[in-house]
């Protein structure tokens, strides 16, 4: 739109409306408001010293990312420090370091599994028959599995028992259904009949699909690993539960002699704090063998993931301090990576010898100039000693059969001044980074007004300047048109009238 200095702003920075950043973006336009006068030149100074204003603002920003930084980095660090205090939890067990384990020569036959009071030896096993659970099922006449019944009746549970060398049964639970009852809802009142009887403990239902004389229809099974007994009296039906299987009990061997239990999973089988579990029949005159005996792994995994999370905590302290790191120069992070590394190399000499530091168990720490701090682990070593001497290793890395102490607990109670919520330092770092934040905050929004307001009056100033040129302008340009249309003009029109009026003088 070409604007004469007659027209005004009117117009002027299209959806921008009439401001200084709408001119700016129609160059064109402002050569054309005012010819000979430069204010495209004006304008961009006018904004130059509006930005100007906006600098304070920016460093504030900076200051406020490189504060995001650093809690981030400190983050990271307690991250780090946490996966070592787990581990370390881990190792405090006492129990850890007198960890027994079973294994079986042919698990298709038999598993086991030993406590940390369990005697060590190895014993032969022979499974001549697993546990069958008794099996009941019934079938009546209906045609779906949330068909109504149809019949009413009692139904009578519990086990059978010995009593004077006869067989006899011995009721535990009744209850009546009715013939608006369902098979679906006849196997919950089952469950809730025989909740909380330790000899039905196991007990279970389904409703599975049947054939009855060539007819699709539905059956309730019911079973339990007990020598049980359900029926239904008082009917008005004709069909009942029938045994489909008889209750067994596992049939096995321990070093030739024979043992029966009623569970497939037989508690104390090879002495105290152990458990077998009967899982397939042993072929004929075959057994299988259990080793009762110490496990080494049960410390010797914890501690080797505690040394790689150490080395991996080292390497993210190193990068955060070191030279450019975020936190360079932090001189508590510097410090805990070399105490750490202090305490892990520590030599009890009132401990046996072979068993006074971490590195006769295995523990290794080098550096070097291209990978800094290394620390390796030879599980074979540490394995050894946990074979040789568990009680020596538990001294060395808890204190003792009670815990607590040890190199384990030096390592806790330290990462503890880092880690305690509030007073630690690290919680102590990040809260004064939030108050710093916050204090950034409150200046950046305070200056932020500030800086809007010598901004709106700037631009109020350079339009307000213009709109007078502008008027000016064309106040000039009106008084010229006037001129001329009174048959005067400019410049040699002057001259014409000086020459008309003779050579008087």
């Amino acid at each position: 739109m070409m604007l004469t200095p007659g027209s005004g702003l009117t117009g002027i920075g299209g959806s921008s409306g009439n401001t200084l950043q709408g001119l700016l973006q129609q160059p064109q336009l402002l050569q054309n408001l005012l010819p000979g006068v430069n204010l495209q030149a004006l304008a961009q100074l006018v904004q130059l010293s509006i930005l100007e204003q906006e600098v304070p603002l920016q460093n504030l920003a900076q200051q406020q990312s490189a504060l995001s930084q650093q809690s981030q980095a400190w983050s990271q660090v307690q991250s780090a420090l946490s996966t070592l205090q787990q581990d370390l939890q881990t190792l405090s067990s006492p129990t850890l370091y007198t960890a027994m384990q079973a294994q079986s020569s042919n698990p298709s036959v038999v598993t086991a599994t030993a406590g940390p009071t369990a005697q060590a030896g190895t014993y032969s096993v022979a499974v001549q028959s697993l546990m069958q659970p008794a099996v009941y099922d019934y079938t009546p006449a209906v045609s779906g599995a949330s068909a109504p019944l149809g019949v009413s009746g009692t139904v009578d549970i519990g086990v059978y028992v010995n009593q004077n060398g006869t067989r006899v049964q011995q009721q535990l639970a009744s209850f009546n259904f009715s013939a608006t009852d369902t098979l679906q809802t006849l196997g919950q009142d089952i469950t809730n009949a025989t909740a909380g009887i330790s000899q039905l403990s196991g007990l279970s239902w389904s409703v599975i699909p049947a054939t009855i004389n060539g007819t699709n229809g539905y059956t309730l099974v019911v079973q339990a690993p007990a020598d049980f007994y359900i029926q239904i009296t008082n009917t008005s039906g004709t069909e009942n539960f029938s045994q489909v299987q008889s209750y067994q009990q596992a049939q096995y061997t321990v070093d030739g002699i024979p043992n029966q239990s009623p569970s497939n999973t037989v508690q104390n089988a090879l002495g105290p704090d152990t458990t077998l579990t009967l899982t397939g029949v042993s072929a004929p005159g075959t057994s299988a063998s259990v080793t009762v005996s110490q496990n080494p792994s049960a410390a010797t995994g914890p501690l080797g993931q505690l040394v790689s999370d150490l080395q991996s905590a080292l390497k993210t302290i190193g990068q955060l301090t070191g030279k450019g790191g975020v936190l360079e120069g932090q001189a508590s992070l510097i410090g805990l990576g070399q105490q750490l590394t202090q305490m892990l190399t520590q030599v009890d000499q009132a401990l046996p010898v072979g068993y006074q530091s971490l590195t006769d168990l295995g523990l290794s720490v080098s550096w070097s100039q291209s990978q800094g701090l290394q620390l390796n682990l030879n599980t074979s070593t540490l394995t050894q000693a946990m074979q040789q001497d568990p009680q020596a290793v538990q001294q060395l890395l808890v204190g003792g059969p009670n815990g607590g102490g040890g190199i384990i607990g030096q390592l806790q109670q330290y990462l503890e001044s880092f880690l305690t919520p509030g007073s630690g330092i690290i919680g102590s770092a990040q809260q004064g980074i939030a108050n710093q934040e916050q204090m950034l905050t409150d200046q950046q929004q305070s200056l932020q007004q500030l800086v809007q307001l010598e901004q709106q009056s700037a631009e109020a100033q350079f339009m307000a300047a213009l709109s007078s040129l502008l008027k000016e302008a064309s106040l000039q340009q009106s008084l010229q048109a006037q001129f001329t249309a009174m048959g005067g003009g400019t410049g040699s029109g002057t001259s014409s009238t000086s020459s008309a009026g003779g050579p008087g003088g």
